[in-house]
């Protein structure tokens, strides 16, 4: 048997990096995986590797800073499937590298929209569907950005703390429903988003943080809910 047999594991920013890393090893392990994003062609790439490696996908577009589609996705899921056990909040952007007093208002507005505002509304929006089966695991992808201030990453940085602070706030609210909340902080990660910012080579490839969650799942019982988990460094 599979770690995560029976499980149905939904993954935003599913379609390419860590979003699509995790769902792949997610199916690998046994779950069905909903990859969600706005990029349909992404979607069904990663979801047919996934069929072709013998696992089962299905692809939802939605946007996490609209509420419709947040709904809309969480629906799709829940009848394909019939009900939600994980929730993978990796959607996320990094725009306008540099001086903070360079960035542009909208970028600043759409950064903690897409970051903060949308793990915060597909968690919210997910809860009563975990709730169903009086447990359920919420992993918030969070970055080393989340824990210490970085030079032009000012608005980027502080969606990411943001996250960390969510995490631990709604873990101890959840826990008396058996919902584990953990957020996991990768370094550099060899993405279209890190290279943005670096033409050096990444410490981390998306591989690496889709196995540090199966590691956390395997290991949930020994980890505090709440924790906030660096790629690599958890124990």
């Amino acid at each position: 048997m599979k770690l995560l047999d029976g499980k149905v594991a939904i993954v935003t920013g599913g379609g390419r990096g860590i979003g699509a890393a995790i769902a792949m090893e997610f199916a690998k392990n046994g779950a069905k995986v909903v990859l969600a994003g706005r990029v349909p062609a992404e979607l069904e790439e990663t979801a047919k590797k996934i069929k072709a490696a013998g696992g089962e996908a299905l692809a939802a577009h939605a946007d996490v800073t609209k509420l419709k589609d947040i709904r809309d996705m969480l629906g799709k899921t829940s009848k394909a499937f019939g009900k939600i056990d994980i929730l993978v909040n990796n959607a996320g952007v990094l725009l306008d590298y540099g001086p903070f007093a360079d960035m542009k208002d909208e970028n600043m507005q759409k950064t903690v929209d897409v970051n903060l505002l949308g793990t915060m509304h597909c968690t919210k929006e997910a809860i009563p569907y975990l709730k169903k089966n009086r447990s359920g695991l919420i992993i918030n992808i969070s970055s080393v950005a989340g824990k210490s201030g970085y030079p032009n990453l000012a608005v980027y940085s502080a969606t990411k703390f943001g996250i960390i602070g969510f995490t631990e706030s709604l873990a101890q609210e959840l826990e008396k429903d058996r919902i584990a909340v953990y957020a996991i902080c990768p370094t550099g990660t060899q993405t279209k988003m890190f290279e943005q910012i670096s033409t050096a080579k990444a410490e981390h490839v998306p591989e690496d943080v889709a196995l540090e969650i199966m590691d956390l799942i395997k290991n949930m019982k020994k980890i505090p809910t709440g924790k906030a988990i660096d790629v690599g460094k958890h124990v």
